[in-house]
């Protein structure tokens, strides 16, 4: 069962219900249903709700905070359809960790066609946002290599820049425009978890595809 889901039960059992829950209570609501459905039309099922909504007012029962980490969509192109627009001839995510040597994420960006690896904590798929820890791309990478080769045999966790800012891929083409005016690469989140890492190239094939009037000014 995903996060998307049990905060989407917990959601709506507070606006159909007036219960103000929790994330674990949408979990536990969201199997009852599962298990609900299996059952003959006789059958009783027990839910416990074993937290309150209280402490939830600022993330689950917010949907700015809902939208940027991809559990809500907004109305028109999203950040999603940028990500569909995508030919698949590169890889959307690609994940290293802090001890890879420098040498070898180069290597690595080389042979698959991208100019930015996100470092974190595990390469396990899928990631949870926050153990994303930075990220090592082509053209820093590059400049420090050139004042001090050696630098190619250091771990990238050493080297790495910031991670790069997150949005939900739910948030219109508009917002990631606005990012992007500020950094080269922004990371979507889809339920919590990254899953891929958007440029201005990935934007304007986009928007090439696209009719002005079908593009969210």
């Amino acid at each position: 069962m995903s996060d998307a889901e049990s905060f989407a039960a917990a959601r709506r059992v507070t606006r159909e219900e007036g219960l103000l829950i929790g994330g674990s209570c949408g979990t536990a609501i969201h199997a009852a249903l599962v298990i609900g459905r299996e059952l003959g039309p006789d059958a009783v099922v027990v839910v416990l709700l074993p937290d309150s909504g209280r402490n939830y007012l600022s993330k689950i029962f917010d949907d700015g905070w809902m939208t940027r980490y991809g559990f809500l969509r907004s109305d028109g192109p999203i950040a999603g359809d940028v990500l569909a627009t995508k030919d698949g001839s590169i890889p959307d995510l690609v994940v290293i960790t802090a001890d890879t040597m420098a040498r070898d994420a180069f290597a690595r960006m080389r042979s698959l066609g991208v100019s930015q690896l996100v470092v974190a904590t595990t390469t396990e798929l899928p990631l949870a946002a926050k153990e994303v820890s930075g990220a090592v791309s082509e053209l820093p990478l590059m400049d420090k290599a050139f004042r001090d080769p050696s630098v190619l045999d250091r771990p990238v966790g050493e080297l790495m820049e910031p991670a790069p800012p997150m949005l939900g891929v739910g948030e219109t083409v508009t917002d990631v425009v606005d990012r992007l005016e500020s950094c080269t690469a922004v990371l979507v989140l889809d339920g919590g978890h990254p899953v891929g890492v958007l440029t201005r190239a990935d934007v304007l094939t986009f928007l090439s595809s696209r009719a002005p009037h079908d593009v969210d000014a």
